[in-house]
């Protein structure tokens, strides 16, 4: 396999390395077919948190990439994620952007899957979902008239 193929993963492995993420959670959770929504050895106390763990890891990252590029902070705006997270059907995952200023929230991106769905064959595949994440994100913003 030909890492080089996939920066934005890589990236992606590079914070999760800086945040002393688990070292194989990226390969375990999103790379390998598991018979649940989390493998069993990430399973903590509450299963719907580690859903929403699941989901909210690659999303804080692109938002920390975005805010870090367009400088988001400044003008009262305001980046995060908002999971809802369901062990049975679909969970909902968001980037959100909010001015506190004028008190307004505007979606960036929305999306939902069923946790156990939520995986990748390849890191070619993995690689798209963030990237594509990554362009919608941007490309809303700057219809917001952010970082243009």
């Amino acid at each position: 396999m030909d890492e080089s193929k996939t920066p934005f993963l890589d990236a992606f492995e590079q914070w999760a390395k800086e945040y002393e993420m688990e070292e194989d959670y990226i390969k375990d959770v999103y790379l390998t077919d598991n018979d649940g929504c989390i493998p069993t050895q990430y399973i903590g106390d509450d299963i719907v948190r580690d859903i929403r763990s699941k989901f909210n890891r690659p999303l804080t990252f692109i938002i920390e990439k975005v805010q870090k590029e367009l400088g988001v902070k400044r003008d009262g705006l305001w980046l995060y994620s908002l999971i809802d997270a369901d062990y049975e059907d679909e969970t909902t995952y968001t980037i959100i952007v909010g001015n506190l200023e004028k008190g307004t929230r505007d979606f960036l991106y929305y999306n939902s899957s069923k946790a156990w769905n939520y995986w990748f064959q390849t890191r070619e595949d993995f690689e798209k979902e963030l990237f594509d994440i990554y362009v919608e994100v941007h490309k809303n913003l700057t219809r917001l008239g952010v970082g243009s």
